[in-house]
């Protein structure tokens, strides 16, 4: 993966028969994949998708908003790969309008890699389209974010075991909802001080490099 500044960490994916390389952020706080169309004058990526003849437009239109800034576009279904040779259909967001505080994005889209989809809204996870279509053996990925000197990395099907050894060195922990990859959270612990906190949950999102806490807890914390 590419990071810049510790901040974004990116990775490419091929886009429809034209297998065409565009890069976006892994994002565990969200469930759908948008890629930026070549109408699209306020998308910050100079790399625009056209739409080629897998391509399969709904003529719906949809809106992802995030904890900063928003995208629009329409819904379609096209062919996503992750070499030349390995990929699966997938429905995703074609966006037409990005927010103007979204600027700073340095990969060209973000792909959704949140726990499950929820009812009524549009999208197939990668993940799960992988498993589908016999690329991985598993339906899981582990993640792996590290500072710019060092090597950060997403793996498909599993896990690296030159970094965990086996299955059962994990600790599992169920999920509070399958909306988001929310753990509960029972207290939390600075050195040997013990921080009285009101939330009872956590969403471990990589679509961002900011930790966010709720008003009271924040003013507890500092």
């Amino acid at each position: 993966m590419t990071n810049y500044l510790d901040v974004q960490y990116y990775a490419s994916l091929l886009i429809g028969d034209s297998k065409h390389s565009q890069t976006f952020i892994w994002d565990t706080g969200s469930t759908l994949l948008w890629i930026p169309l070549n109408n699209c004058s306020s998308c910050p990526s100079s790399n625009k998708h056209t739409p080629s003849g897998s391509w399969s437009n709904t003529g719906v239109r949809y809106t992802i908003t995030y904890a900063v800034g928003e995208v629009s576009g329409v819904v379609a279904n096209d062919n996503v790969y992750l070499t030349s040779s390995s990929g699966a259909s997938m429905q995703l967001l074609g966006v037409d309008t990005v927010s103007a505080d979204l600027g700073g994005l340095q990969a060209d889209g973000v792909l959704g890699m949140g726990p499950a989809i929820s009812s009524g809204r549009p999208g197939t996870l990668l993940v799960e389209q992988l498993k589908n279509a016999g690329v991985i053996g598993a339906n899981t990925f582990s993640v792996e974010y590290s500072f710019r000197d060092e090597t950060s990395s997403i793996l498909l099907g599993g896990f690296d075991t030159s970094k965990v050894a086996s299955e059962s060195a994990f600790s599992w922990i169920d999920l509070k909802t399958t909306s988001h990859w929310t753990v509960p959270l029972k207290k939390m612990q600075y050195g040997s001080t013990q921080i009285s906190i009101d939330a009872d949950g956590g969403t471990l999102d990589t679509g961002t490099s900011l930790t966010l806490f709720q008003t009271a807890d924040f003013t507890n914390l500092w």
